[in-house]
């Protein structure tokens, strides 16, 4: 076996290693500590609606620090408001269904971001 064959044969085999870290949620499971970040680290569904929430939190900053005005004070409830949401999130444990509390929580909290940023490309003007 060639030194290229045994790179390409390690890269390989690290290749669903990579695939597994995409699956999990955006948060680092070593670090869970209520029980709705526990059941979303072994929830495959919820852990793909926190990835997807953070990505649109992501979108969401990129357009508050892109304002003209007021571009700083935004950023900075946008944070506090999804520290907020966190906390909130975190309440389900009260909630009988635990799971369904979680997903409601993570879909009413996407479509907040969407509308108040216009992260759909079908809702931003036409400039």
């Amino acid at each position: 076996m060639t030194p290229r064959s045994v790179s390409l044969l390690a890269a390989l085999a690290l290749c669903p290693i990579a695939a597994l870290a995409q699956d999990g949620p955006a948060f680092d499971c070593a670090k869970a500590e209520s029980s709705a970040e526990t059941l979303i680290c072994e929830d495959a569904g919820l852990a793909a609606l926190d990835r997807r929430l953070a990505d649109r939190f992501a979108a969401a900053l990129a357009v508050s620090e892109g304002l003209d005005a007021d571009a700083e004070e935004t950023t900075r409830t946008l944070r506090a408001m999804q520290r907020g949401w966190i906390s909130g999130r975190d309440e389900c444990w009260k909630e009988p269904d635990l799971r369904a509390c979680i997903e409601t929580e993570y879909l009413r909290r996407e479509a907040e971001l969407v509308a108040e940023f216009l992260l759909d490309p079908r809702q931003r003007p036409s400039r």
